[in-house]
């Protein structure tokens, strides 16, 4: 609805996103050319596309997370997915604005992350690494919630499905625990992988499997990550919605 305020305002996400898109192209570049090889931010940008693939999953079963049509929006792949359940899977839409996110504002976040993780290990260098990443995780999760907030307030998207406990705001905008919580973990995940690194540099998944190796390995853990959450989203879901199905039967 191009007379409401939402519509601009999807506009305006879209364009930031894009922004920081390019930011980081540049960046990624010219880390690859100073160190002569797909430098690990580049890999991670191939570890959000392929993560991508599993973000429409919330839906496999059943009608769960919705995106507003004011996005510039796809429709979802989920529907030609093997085994999928829900018949209109792929009547969902997907927005562009979610197609940047995976690969560039997830590594964004995760710079942010360690920002913060490398803030507290100057102010507390006897913490463990399980400390700063605890501190890492905290931060991502509030940092998840600055992100999807305004969008569950704003109807930019939507979880109607999920639990109401530990939700925040009211059931018009339900903003569930299962949402916020995961994204925080997927983000703290990402920010991870670049901060905790050994005496070359390297971080977990560049270890002993070469370049190719290190590719597969940044996908696979991206992916994980993202296939936990899906399947906690739809666990949680459908928990919910048969105990709503036996309190009306």
């Amino acid at each position: 609805d191009t007379g409401q305020a939402i519509w601009t305002i999807a506009r305006c996400y879209e364009v930031a996103v894009l922004i920081v898109a390019i930011g980081l192209v540049v960046v990624v570049v010219r880390q690859c050319r100073a160190q002569r090889r797909l430098s690990l931010d580049a890999q991670m940008l191939i570890g959000g596309v392929a993560a991508l693939f599993w973000d429409p999953f919330g839906n496999f079963i059943q009608p769960s997370f919705f995106y507003n049509s004011d996005w510039l929006n796809l429709n979802s792949w989920t529907g030609f997915a093997p085994g999928v359940v829900n018949p209109d899977a792929s009547r969902m839409p997907e927005p562009l604005f979610i197609m940047l996110v995976y690969p560039f504002g997830l590594l964004a976040f995760a710079m942010g992350t360690n920002w913060v993780m490398r803030q507290t290990q100057r102010r507390r260098p006897e913490w463990s690494n399980a400390r700063l990443l605890a501190a890492g995780a905290l931060a991502a999760t509030f940092a998840g919630m600055a992100l999807e907030a305004p969008m569950f307030l704003l109807h930019l998207w939507a979880l109607p499905g999920a639990p109401t406990g530990l939700a925040l705001f009211d059931n018009a905008h339900r903003y569930p625990a299962v949402e916020f919580l995961t994204t925080g973990m997927v983000f703290a995940g990402w920010a991870a992988v670049r901060f905790f690194k050994d005496d070359e540099g390297r971080a977990f998944t560049e270890r002993g499997v070469g370049p190719t190796g290190s590719v597969l390995a940044i996908i696979a853990w991206c992916s994980s990550l993202l296939l936990l959450l899906q399947v906690m989203v739809i666990f949680r879901s459908e928990e919910h919605t048969s105990e709503l199905q036996s309190h009306h039967d």
